[in-house]
């Protein structure tokens, strides 16, 4: 990175900081004199694509020299990579593997997915904890699920959706717990899931649906970059303007429509909403709502956030885009949804 500079000064020039020479640097470390200006932050990314690559390089070539055609599953992310991270790895890799812990699994596979242009290996998941067992639906009930019943039919849902995404080719069982009552049965729940996909995977080639009917039930929708939030990072010195770092990441809406109308209630995670106004022509839906986070078992801040939500119908999958703000901070994107659960009449 420093190449392209020619000299530290120049550099220094660049990221708006004096340099003469490379010891210019830890001056400025113990001075606490921090670079944060745009020019460094993109040659700071530039860098760590550049780490990335030699990692990747060295390991793949290590690994390849013995065997030509071992398939390399790269490494198992705990977390979403950044967008251009998936990238440079997709260029040394055969799948991209990453691990979930939401019953959001499908959606958040995506985002990686079309970053990264890779098969997603799922290296790990449960469906005992978080957002699969501990988050109430709309529609459950009198009293709710047990948290064991609602895991078990998340899990179920959760596995199901991914098998239909054309670029997820496995999972792995977060653990084995010793005979603890959520293990109970794994054998034969993941074997009759498995037996599923056979007759999922078929379905991803089927035509688009000529006649499309309103969604009828319990919609869930995920913003993939739905929720957005700016950091302000030091100043480089006393007096000096500091600089901001934005970030953004997913988000579930729950909504419901009967037959002939959406719910007005918006719901989710730490989730208070309204449904501002809502309209269905044909195969597309277009939602606009606003929505409150309040601190709770997997969320710790407050937000406010309104939102834009167009979405296509194509049997139980909704796509689509969306636009709003979360915190102030702009946030668009891609919207995915699909029906939870259909609902026949409001009785239910």
């Amino acid at each position: 990175v420093l190449k392209r500079y020619g000299a530290p000064k120049k550099a220094g020039q660049a990221w708006g900081v004096s340099l003469t020479d490379r010891g210019s640097v830890a001056e400025l470390t113990l001075r606490d004199e921090r670079l944060v200006s745009a020019p460094f932050l993109s040659d700071e990314q530039d860098f760590i694509r550049h780490w990335i690559a030699q990692y990747y390089k060295t390991a793949t070539a290590a690994i390849r020299r013995y065997d030509p055609n071992h398939l390399i599953l790269g490494v198992r992310w705990g977390g979403p990579p950044a967008a251009f991270i998936a990238e440079e790895e997709a260029r040394w890799t055969d799948v991209i593997s990453r691990n979930n812990y939401r019953a959001a699994m499908y959606e958040r596979m995506d985002k990686t997915w079309r970053a990264a242009d890779r098969p997603i290996l799922i290296g790990e998941f449960p469906s005992w904890g978080d957002t699969f067992a501990f988050v109430r639906s709309p529609i459950e009930p009198p009293g709710g699920y047990h948290r064991w019943v609602r895991g078990e039919l998340r899990h179920r849902e959760s596995l199901d959706r991914s098998f239909s995404h054309p670029a997820i080719v496995g999972y792995t069982w977060y653990r084995w717990g010793g005979g603890k009552p959520r293990d109970k049965g794994l054998i034969g729940r993941f074997t009759r899931a498995n037996h599923r996909t056979v007759s999922i995977a078929t379905d991803w080639d089927r035509p688009a649906e000529e006649t499309v009917q309103p969604p009828v039930g319990q919609i869930s929708v995920c913003l993939q970059t739905g929720a957005g939030s700016t950091r302000s990072l030091p100043a480089p010195k006393p007096g000096a303007k500091s600089g901001t770092r934005k970030s953004t990441t997913y988000i579930v809406l729950g909504f419901v429509r009967w037959p002939s109308k959406w719910d007005s209630r918006v719901w989710g995670d730490g989730i208070k909403g309204e449904v501002t106004s809502a309209e269905t022509e044909g195969a597309v839906s277009r939602i606009a709502c606003e929505i409150k986070m309040i601190p709770g078992m997997f969320t710790g801040h407050r937000g406010e956030a309104r939102y834009e939500i167009e979405l296509k119908r194509d049997r139980t999958k909704l796509e689509g885009t969306f636009k709003g703000s979360y915190n102030g901070v702009d946030v668009s994107g891609r919207a995915l949804g699909y029906i939870y659960r259909p609902v026949p009449n409001p009785n239910l």
